[in-house]
This record gives structure tokens, C-alpha cells and sequence, in this order.
């Protein structure tokens, strides 16, 4: 339920919800005889979690915003043929737990995703915390840049 008040009753307001799921506050100007947006949600499209699904990155900029993470491709060929990564990625190859050939990248000026089940270790410098994930493959890693 959305509820709100406006303190001036001349004003003229109204909510509306796309097709797509976002939704504008609009409100009248009369001298200019125009709607403004107040305010949109989301704001872009990456506002909406995991649309690019796992290993996908966002990019509200790009022709096609979602493509997938260095390292990995889309699921299949029918998502490659058309660039559409909205469903996810894989990786190109298999990860490399015990070798230490596999690298590590650290995704700058990105929105996080989830973390209400992640542990933060402050005290981890980034090179620490890159040296820790490079060790054990199978923690899940986010080393912030």
C-alpha cells in the first residue's frame, strides 16, 4: 500500500506504474501547463537486482545493458547471437581451484549486490583480501577497489 498527503490541495498529482514495473510521481505545473516527474523507481535500469542474472554485469550506458563478467559467456548461442546476457553467464572455463592460474578482477564503480548473508572484514587491506580469495576459490569474494 502507497499512501501520501499534499499540504497545498490546488496541487495536482498522480502515481503511475509502467507495464514494465516502474513507477513516476508526476505533478501538474499550471504555468507551464506540463507534468514534471517528482521522482522515478528505479532510477535506471540496473536499480533492478540481478537482471543481468549470476556473473552478469549492468550497464544502463550500453546499447544491450547487461553483458557478461571478464571470463565468462552467455548460457548459450541463442543469447550470444542476439547479446542478451539477461539470464546469466557461465564461465569459459573451468575454474582452477588448485593451480593458481586463476585470476582475479575487481569490479570498480559497480552497485553491490545482496549482502545480508556476507561477513565484512574491515581490517583486510584489498591486496590481502585478493591474496586470501586467491587461496580458496570456493569462498565467495568481494574485494572492495
Amino acid at each position: 500500500m502507497y499512501f501520501y498527503s499534499i499540504q497545498d490541495q490546488s496541487t495536482v498529482s498522480r502515481l503511475v506504474v509502467s507495464p514494465s514495473g516502474v513507477l513516476q510521481r508526476f505533478i501538474w505545473l499550471e504555468e507551464r501547463e506540463q507534468w514534471n516527474i517528482l521522482w522515478i523507481v528505479p532510477r535506471d535500469q540496473c536499480d533492478c537486482y540481478e537482471d543481468c542474472g549470476p556473473y552478469g554485469a549492468c550497464n544502463p550506458n550500453n546499447s544491450t545493458i547487461c553483458s557478461c563478467l571478464p571470463g565468462f559467456m552467455a548460457k548459450d548461442s541463442v543469447q550470444q547471437a542476439y547479446k542478451d546476457e539477461s539470464v546469466g553467464c557461465i564461465r569459459k572455463t573451468e575454474l582452477e581451484c588448485s593451480g593458481g592460474t586463476d585470476g582475479f578482477v575487481a569490479p570498480c564503480g559497480v552497485k553491490l549486490p545482496d549482502t545480508i548473508n556476507c561477513t565484512v572484514d574491515l581490517s583486510l587491506s584489498f591486496d590481502e583480501c585478493r591474496t586470501m580469495c586467491l587461496r580458496n576459490c570456493f569462498l565467495h569474494c568481494l574485494c572492495l577497489c
